[in-house]
C-alpha cells in the first residue's frame, strides 16, 4: 500500500475513529484502525464489536492495499504534524508515515485479524435529517439508565407510525423523557438504541447538515451520511409501556419563568446534601413557589419565586440535578410544573408541545 492524502482529512477521520477503537487486552486488534486504499480513496475503519465506523477520504493511491495500526499512536503522531500533505506506505507489518523532513514507522497488526465490517439484512430502510436525529437523541439521553441490569432501559426507544410523530423516549425508573418530532412519510420501526451507541451517533453526526440513511434489522442498525458509515448493535427486548404512567389530569399546575427557575435550582443546590435534594412548595393564594434546602454543615437556603399557580398547595422533594437535566431541553421561556400530590411524579413541560419530562419525588427526606 502506498498513498498520499491531506493531513487534515486523515486527522478528522482518526479523531472520530480512535474513540471507537478501544484498549482490549484479549483482542489487541481492536485497538487498531484499518487503512484500506483502493481506487483513489482511502477508508478508515474501527470497531469494538458493539459499534463499527467507516470513513472514506479522498487520496492519491499509488499502490492498493491495507494496513492495521494502533489508532491512538497514529492519531497522536498526526496531531504533531503540521504539513498539508502526508504519505502512507506499508513495509511488511509496519506503516511508514512521512512528510517533508519527517519519517515515522508504526508497528502494525496482521490485517487478516481485523474484524469484517458488519452486514445487515436491511429489513427497514428510511431517511431522516441529521438535525432531527441528533435533537431527539440528545434531549432524552440524560434519562437513560446507566446500569446494564435491564438493557431495555439502558437504551433509547425510537419509533414512529406513518404520519405520526417520531418519538424518542428514555427512562431510568426515576425519571422519563420524551421528545416527539413531526411525523414522516415512512414508518420508523420500534428500535432500542443502546446508550453507548446513541452517544456515539451524537458524537459522530452532530453538526452534519444532511440526511442520514438508516438500515435496520432485528438486532442491528446501519447509519450512512455522506462519507461516513456507522454500525451499532440494537438492544433486544421491549421498552416499558411508559405512556400509561403519564398523567393527563393534575391537582396543581404551576407556570413560571424557566431561566428564573433554573437559576434558583442551581443556587439551592449549593446547600443541598450529597442526595441533591431540594424541597418545593407552592402557595396558590400568594402566587409564590418556594424552593428550600438545608445542610447541617453548610447552612440553609430559601428562595421565593413569582408564579402562576392553579389548584391545591403542594410540598414535595426532588433531586435538583434531575430537574435541571430536563429543563435544559425546554425551548420556551415559560415552564409548566404539574403535580398530583407530594408522592406522585412531577410533569415538567414547556409552553410548546414536543417535549416532556417526568420526575419521581424523593421519599423519606
Amino acid at each position: 500500500m502506498k498513498l498520499n492524502c491531506l493531513n487534515l482529512h486523515l486527522k478528522e477521520a482518526l479523531t472520530l475513529s480512535e474513540k471507537i477503537a478501544g484498549k482490549n487486552i484479549n483482542l489487541p486488534i481492536l485497538d487498531a484502525v484499518l487503512i484500506s486504499a483502493q481506487n483513489d480513496k482511502v477508508v478508515i475503519s474501527a470497531t469494538n464489536l458493539e459499534h463499527a465506523l467507516e470513513i472514506q477520504i479522498p487520496a492519491k493511491v499509488k499502490k492498493e492495499g491495507k494496513k492495521a495500526v494502533p489508532a491512538r499512536v497514529l492519531s497522536s503522531l498526526l496531531s504533531g504534524l503540521t504539513e498539508d500533505n502526508i504519505e502512507l506506505e506499508s513495509q511488511g507489518d509496519n506503516l511508514v508515515v512521512a512528510v517533508k523532513n519527517i519519517s515515522s514507522i508504526i508497528k502494525g497488526y496482521p490485517t487478516d485479524d481485523f474484524p469484517i465490517f458488519p452486514s445487515i439484512q436491511k429489513k427497514y430502510a428510511f431517511s431522516l435529517p441529521s438535525f432531527d436525529l441528533i435533537e431527539g437523541l440528545k434531549s432524552v439521553l440524560h434519562a437513560v439508565s446507566l446500569s446494564d441490569i435491564k438493557p431495555e432501559i439502558s437504551s433509547i426507544f425510537v419509533s414512529s407510525e406513518k404520519n405520526q410523530p417520531l418519538i424518542f423516549a428514555a427512562t431510568d425508573s426515576f425519571r422519563l423523557a420524551e421528545r416527539s418530532l413531526p411525523g414522516k412519510d415512512s414508518i420508523f420501526p420500534r428500535l432500542l438504541i443502546p446508550q453507548r451507541g446513541a452517544a456515539e451517533i451524537i458524537r459522530i453526526f452532530d453538526g452534519k447538515d444532511a440526511n442520514i440513511d438508516f438500515y435496520a434489522d432485528k438486532n442491528q442498525l446501519l447509519l450512512i451520511c455522506g462519507n461516513i458509515k456507522f454500525f451499532s448493535r440494537l438492544t433486544e427486548g421491549s421498552f416499558p409501556d411508559y405512556q400509561q404512567v403519564v398523567p393527563s389530569d393534575f391537582s396543581t399546575e404551576i407556570l413560571l419563568d424557566k431561566d428564573v427557575f433554573k437559576n434558583a435550582l442551581r443556587t439551592a443546590g449549593v446547600f443541598s446534601s450529597r442526595l441533591n435534594e431540594v424541597k418545593i412548595r407552592a402557595y396558590p393564594d400568594d402566587r409564590l413557589l418556594e424552593i428550600e434546602t438545608s445542610n447541617a454543615e453548610l447552612g440553609e437556603h430559601t428562595n421565593h419565586l413569582p408564579a402562576e399557580i392553579k389548584g391545591e398547595s403542594i410540598e414535595s422533594v426532588f433531586n435538583h440535578r434531575y430537574l435541571l437535566d430536563g429543563l435544559q431541553f425546554i425551548d420556551s421561556k415559560k415552564v409548566a410544573l404539574k403535580f398530583n400530590g407530594p408522592e406522585k411524579p412531577l410533569l415538567v413541560k414547556g409552553e410548546k408541545d414536543g417535549y416532556y419530562y417526568l420526575v419521581m419525588p424523593m421519599k423519606n427526606i
